[in-house]
């Protein structure tokens, strides 16, 4: 029974109804107050719908009795980087890396708190030792491509090696493959950047980032209509994502920093 509730919760949540999957996993708290699973489930169901000071109060219960998890402390840290407290995350972080070194994501979310506090070396670190636990993650290297781009030129190579073997297990990696049109833009290659960056937004058509350097793309190659539909498209991307915070997730945002 138990069981059931936590799966229905898990299904909630990645369908996006969150409120439910707050139900359900409180259930399966009801009925085995003890089972750690349970616990998680509901802080996992919490943060899924931006709850995350409710997560940590619901963790912070159960603390004592599951200080030695390394899964406890993994949610933790998630929790409080739903907060954007990288500090308190690392913590938790690294108690969850201490108890169980082989606990990938938990490698990987400490290397991108520390990435959030400009501390790189830790944060390449990190990720690496992610990537020797699982190689197949291509969400690893593309982290890992990215912290070698914010280094600078002198990394270039690091950071093109990290994006071809992210974009090999996941062709459509939008950053990826926007950073690999940022590069050809680089030697002056725009119709190369072109045909990527129209690929990137064809299957990521909410994006604006790769939007608004297609725009600069077509600008160079005089293609005025189309660099202006793609600013067109920009601002009612970015009018719809204004609409969708409004007032409630001020008020959410101020209910964090309390």
């Amino acid at each position: 029974m138990v069981q059931a509730h936590l799966e229905l919760s898990r299904l909630y949540d990645a369908q996006g109804q969150h409120d439910e999957a707050v139900r359900s996993a409180k259930r399966g708290v009801e009925l085995s107050p003890d089972l750690l699973e349970a616990h998680l489930a509901l802080a996992e169901a919490l943060i899924g719908g931006k709850r995350y000071l409710e997560a940590l109060h619901s963790l912070s219960k159960v603390e004592t009795r599951f200080q030695n998890s390394a899964a406890y402390h993994y949610t933790r840290g998630v929790a409080e980087m739903g907060l954007h407290r990288h500090q308190p995350a690392i913590v938790a972080f690294e108690k969850a890396v201490k108890l169980d070194p082989t606990y990938d994501p938990a490698q990987f979310l400490l290397g991108s708190a520390y990435y959030t506090t400009g501390d790189m070396e830790r944060a390449e670190t990190k990720y690496k030792a992610a990537i020797a636990l699982n190689s197949k993650n291509a969400l690893y290297f593309s982290h890992l491509a990215g912290l070698y781009d914010r280094r600078g030129p002198e990394f270039e190579r690091a950071a093109r090696e990290a994006t071809l073997e992210a974009l090999a297990l996941n062709p459509d990696d939008p950053e990826c493959n926007q950073r690999l049109a940022k590069w050809a833009i680089a030697r002056e290659d725009l119709s190369e950047a072109r045909t990527i960056l129209e690929r990137v937004v064809a299957r990521n058509p909410q994006l604006t980032s790769p939007r608004a350097l297609l725009a600069q793309v077509y600008s160079r190659l005089k293609l005025r209509k189309e660099a202006q539909e793609q600013r067109g498209i920009i601002q009612s991307l970015e009018e719809q994502a204004r609409k969708r915070s409004g007032p409630d997730s001020a008020a959410s945002r101020q209910g964090e920093g309390k």
